[in-house]
Parts: structure tokens; C-alpha cells; sequence
């Protein structure tokens, strides 16, 4: 709910002359950051040796309650589609793209381990859009100075829109066909 109230807060604003950006730019990051942070622990305890049984299925509940939250998968592609080059850091691009790129894995391993009422590729088909592309070919412009993870977090959404879902169009774009 705070990702996408930010995010039409943001909207606002910036259409407004003279209007301070920085608290609602830093507040939106912050949201995505803590997401990530958050969805980065759960892994973390996954993986503990030390957990106890009823731990691990706390953990897997949770996961699974994430899974489940559409809304929580749905705010990844607004503020892909929001993400204004002029008025947002690349770092900021960088933290969504990174962002929903680790709530991919965990939607991938609980679809796996239960049966869920998901389907991955509907999902990433809402990806799959000239203007995401874009944003995705705006980081990868800078390639060699991104970190392996954040370069493979970009090319694994391109090859799952070019590859899975077949749009391979969609990825020819001036930034991405200049960065290979």
C-alpha cells in the first residue's frame, strides 16, 4: 500500500513547479529497499541449519502468504512503468529491478514446493512491454560497472520475455541493441 501511495504522491508532485522531490524520491526507495531487505532475510533464515521444525514451516507460511499477495507482485510493474530517468537515480532502478528479481526466485520456489494458484508466466508477460524494457535496457547501459547479479537480474527478464514468452521484439531497443 505505502509503495503505490508514494508512487501517486510522486505523480503529483513532480507535475507541480517548485515542489521538493527528495522526500517523496528517498521515501519510495526506502520502501523498495525494505522489501528487498525483507525478502532477503526470509531466504537467509530458510537456509539456517539451527531452525527448528516449526520454525522452517513459519518461514514456508510466510513465504507462501507473499506468494499470494498480488498486490505486493503488481507494485514492481507500476514503478517500473513510473520510473522517471529525469527525476529517479539509477540506483533506484537498479533496487526495484534487484527487488523483483529476488520476489521472482521466492514466487519460483514456493510455486515448486506447494501448489499455488500462479502462473509465472502471466505474470512476467506484464514485463513484457516496451516501456519496462526500456527501463531494464536504461540499467543495462551501464554493464560493466553493474555488479554480475544486477546484469543477471536483467537479463533473466529478457530472456524470459524473449525466450518464454516469445517476444523477442519487444527487446529491440535502441539502449539494449547498443549494449550488446
Amino acid at each position: 500500500f505505502e509503495g503505490v501511495n508514494l508512487c501517486e504522491q510522486l505523480e503529483l508532485i513532480s507535475r507541480q513547479d517548485g515542489e521538493n522531490l527528495k522526500p517523496y524520491l528517498r521515501r519510495i526507495h526506502l520502501v523498495v529497499t525494505a522489501i528487498r531487505e525483507f525478502l532477503q532475510a526470509l531466504e537467509t533464515y530458510k537456509r539456517s541449519s539451527h531452525l527448528s521444525t516449526e520454525d522452517k514451516e513459519h518461514i514456508q507460511a510466510l513465504q507462501m502468504q507473499i506468494s499470494c499477495t498480488e498486490d505486493l507482485r503488481h507494485l514492481f510493474v507500476l514503478l517500473l512503468r513510473c520510473y522517471n530517468p529525469k527525476l529517479q537515480s539509477r540506483q533506484y532502478l537498479q533496487d526495484v529491478i534487484v527487488t523483483n528479481h529476488i520476489l521472482l526466485l521466492l514466487l519460483d520456489n514456493v510455486s515448486k514446493q506447494k501448489e499455488m494458484n500462479f502462473n509465472m508466466l502471466e505474470y512476467i508477460s506484464q514485463f513484457a512491454t516496451v516501456e519496462i524494457m526500456d527501463q531494464y535496457g536504461i540499467l543495462l547501459e551501464n554493464f560493466k560497472e553493474n555488479g554480475e547479479f544486477v546484469n543477471d537480474c536483467c537479463f533473466t527478464m529478457m530472456h524470459h520475455v524473449s525466450g518464454e514468452l516469445g517476444q523477442v521484439e519487444i527487446l529491440f531497443q535502441p539502449n539494449i541493441l547498443k549494449t550488446f
